[in-house]
């Protein structure tokens, strides 16, 4: 089977856009950011990734949003396959960076 090179700019777009939300909410608790700017922190991480992805994958950055899109039929199995692992990577990958 070969690989399909039109899926690898969207998983990595899922990849860098879930590590960066996952990174940022991490570094919000462990630098215990004052509770009125953490949640804004978060929103502009999150708001610059999907503004900045959207275009190449969507902008999921969550497999939840990945699974509503699967059920809306809005985009293949196989491609919800490949962004929800590399959305799960990116959330491993993003907690092994904090040490």
């Amino acid at each position: 089977m070969a690989p399909n090179f039109a899926l690898i700019s969207p998983v990595i777009a899922e990849f860098v856009g879930t590590f960066m939300l996952v990174f940022t909410v991490g570094c919000n608790l462990l630098g215990k950011t004052p509770s009125d700017w953490a949640p804004t922190s978060i929103a502009c991480t999150l708001m610059v990734m999907i503004y900045g992805f959207a275009s190449v994958s969507g902008g999921h950055l969550n497999p939840a949003v990945t699974m509503a899109h699967v059920f809306a039929r809005k985009i293949p199995v196989q491609k919800a396959i490949a962004y929800v692992a590399a959305q799960l990577l990116a959330g491993i990958a993003a907690a092994a960076a904090y040490r």
